[in-house]
């Protein structure tokens, strides 16, 4: 019993180091119901048109079925019409051991994925679960503020990029040779500065 584990534990090991790189474009258009299906890329039809509504802040994505006005919930991701977008809430199964402590906004809604450098990342808001629990409602919207999640490959998991500091150790241990400073510019939000240097990143 114990070899028959062993065996399915590497014969997984291999099936996800052949998946090679992910990208929004090499999914095809369906519902992808679990992490698996999303991970192997194997989808189930949508079978019908599909309503996009918006959030207030343009980041959260809600799906009705058109002829039925039905809302497509509890799955973990969709491609429609060439773009991917993954339910927030279902990456939190999913997430690297430094990426705990961040609260999501309320809700049951997907997020818009994209790439870069070789990423799949989508951008949300979050709070320091610290903020929350000392700061009271005023430190909690204070906290609030939009952040990067990257899916990364070979742990199979999602990163939620807290803060700059966690940015440059993540910079320094997977692109050592990358030498530039990572600096936050005037005006410019974290989440951005972090999409800045890996689109520089990415160009390299």
């Amino acid at each position: 019993m114990k070899l028959l584990s062993v065996l399915l534990v590497l014969f997984t090991s291999v099936l996800f180091s052949q998946t090679g790189k992910y990208n929004t474009k090499d999914y095809p258009e369906g519902i992808y119901e679990s992490f698996e299906e999303f991970l192997f890329k194997k989808s189930k039809p949508i079978n019908d048109s599909l309503v996009i509504k918006y959030g207030n802040d343009s980041i959260s994505h809600r799906f009705y079925y058109k002829s039925t006005e039905k809302r497509l919930k509890n799955v973990f991701a969709i491609s429609y019409k060439g773009e991917l977008y993954i339910t927030l809430k279902m990456i939190y199964k999913r997430l690297t051991k430094d990426s705990k402590g961040q609260l999501r906004d309320d809700g049951n809604y997907f997020v818009k994925v994209n790439n870069v450098a070789g990423y799949l990342y989508l951008r949300d808001y979050f709070t320091s679960s610290a903020a929350s629990i000392f700061g009271g409602i005023t430190g909690t919207l204070a906290a609030r503020r939009q952040k990067i999640v990257l899916f990364i490959e070979k742990e199979k998991r999602f990163k939620i990029i807290k803060n700059l500091k966690l940015f440059e150790e993540f910079i320094k241990e997977e692109y050592p040779n990358y030498s530039k400073l990572i600096e936050q510019k005037e005006d410019e939000e974290e989440a951005d500065t972090v999409l800045r240097i890996l689109k520089d990143i990415e160009k390299q």
